[in-house]
């Protein structure tokens, strides 16, 4: 049994515009003893450029930089650099990258060709994320579900491979790597 904690308001704010952004930053928002980081995920459907202005008109302070291909090219070393620049210029603290993932972006995947993009992908967001000053790199372990023991044991395999891969550059950039573990069935879904 955990402790009480006291009681936890879910909050919810909309925020597509700049008004709406300056309304939410008249909001009040309840106080974590901490920071709270907003995703440009949010705004996917916008460039990043139009997230980190959103987010700052908000009044946040800090942030998670998501990769995707339209909202942030995280293999692109202009937008890298603009974006460093744009969240500077802000004041926006970054504090973790959320590499790019999908079904082809697959770090465990069986065929080589798909598995060798994906680590290449990830070794861009790497170094992406140490351009910026993102401490953490979240990356998912597998685009694809296990659907027999013998496959979960391949993806396995071909996770490992790949980490060993991705793993050295992380730390000679200075940057954590965060498995996210998604759905059971997917790997590292499950960690019975």
């Amino acid at each position: 049994m955990y402790p009480a904690m006291g009681t936890i308001k879910v909050f919810r704010i909309v925020i597509k515009t700049k008004k709406e952004a300056r309304k939410a930053r008249s909001h009040r928002m309840p106080s974590f003893n901490g920071r709270i980081a907003v995703s440009t995920s949010v705004f996917y459907k916008t460039t990043i450029f139009e997230a980190i202005e959103l987010i700052h008109t908000a009044g946040y302070k800090h942030v998670e930089i998501f990769a995707k291909e339209n909202h942030f090219p995280c293999d692109n070393a202009e937008s890298v650099d603009r974006v460093k620049n744009e969240l500077t210029s802000r004041a926006l603290v970054p504090v973790s990258f959320h590499a790019p993932f999908g079904r082809n972006i697959d770090i465990a995947a069986t065929g080589e060709r798909e598995r060798g993009y994906a680590v290449w992908l990830m070794k861009q967001a790497l170094q992406a994320a140490a351009t910026i000053g993102c401490p953490i790199v979240v990356m998912h372990t597998s685009g694809h579900a296990a659907n027999t023991p013998h496959e979960a044991e391949q993806l396995l395999i071909q996770l490992q491979k790949s980490l060993n891969e991705i793993l050295p550059l992380a730390g000679r950039l200075g940057v954590e790597v965060a498995l996210e573990n998604i759905t059971p069935n997917y790997i590292g879904g499950d960690l019975k």
